[in-house]
């Protein structure tokens, strides 16, 4: 519950646990259309200084819900979880692209050995991905991968801390038109058109396909006055293009190293 006070000429905002009362961060942070008040009592003389609160609230666990809400918006995201791992390295100085899966089963999945956690982490030097691992998620779990760095802990006791370094799948793409005359064609179109495409593939992020259907989106939001006949797609190390998606497993991820991997053409 969001409760504001009113100390002289100074207001406070705090956040408490409406289920314990429990006081549970200062924010900042408006929820429209909820109101809770928090008036001081009046006073009588003679009296002892003292706060009631009045709430007025419409549906409590609405309430309870968006306070939650904006406390992890607020936090790392705890600690112990693949999830607290993830946001960890994402935080991480450097970082660009973060994949965490954990194994809880005894059998081997997706390459992943039984009760394992996998990180592959893109950016970042080895000891602040090392820190950031063991910090959120410690001793918790076995870790795997092909990096191994012993990372010191704040009691100076060595800790192995174990992820790999995923692998950048270099994409060319051929793009076929014709001309659209109804629209205007803007001036050095096939530059902004190439960088439109290698800004969407290098955002993908680790474990995601390319897919040839969804480049028509930053193609025509970037330019007009043509019409997409085709769109294909290779590894820049393999010499067939398809219409096909290219795979791209959990620890790669797609990039356009140079618009001159673009190809527009008639």
């Amino acid at each position: 519950v969001k409760v504001k006070g009113e100390e002289k000429d100074q207001i406070v905002t705090a956040w408490f646990d409406e289920r314990t009362g429990v006081k549970v961060e200062d924010v900042t942070t408006r929820v429209t259309k909820q109101k809770v008040k928090y008036k001081r009592a009046a006073r009588t003389k003679g009296s002892n200084e003292r706060y009631k609160g009045s709430i007025d609230i419409e549906d409590k666990d609405i309430h309870l819900k968006l306070m939650y809400k904006a406390k992890a918006a607020t936090s790392s995201g705890g600690k112990g979880t693949t999830r607290a791992v993830r946001i960890a390295l994402e935080n991480t100085t450097g970082v660009t692209h973060v994949n965490v899966e954990e194994n809880t089963t005894a059998t081997l999945v997706g390459g992943i050995p039984p009760y394992t956690l996998h990180c592959v982490v893109d950016g970042g030097t080895d000891q602040d991905i090392a820190k950031t691992i063991w910090e959120t998620f410690g001793c918790v779990t076995p870790l795997v991968g092909a990096q191994t760095i012993i990372y010191t802990d704040e009691n100076s006791i060595p800790r192995v801390v174990k992820f790999d370094r995923p692998t950048a799948i270099d994409i060319d793409v051929r793009i076929t038109y014709v001309p659209y005359p109804e629209e205007p064609t803007p001036v050095d179109w096939q530059t902004t058109l190439k960088q439109a495409v290698a800004d969407y593939i290098n955002s993908l992020g680790l474990g995601l396909d390319v897919i040839p259907s969804k480049l028509y989106v930053p193609i025509y939001t970037a330019v007009s006055g043509i019409a997409v006949i085709l769109i294909e797609l290779k590894e820049h190390s393999s010499p067939t293009w398809g219409s096909s998606n290219i795979t791209i497993t959990a620890s790669q991820f797609a990039t356009v190293a140079s618009l001159t991997n673009i190809t527009v053409t008639l």
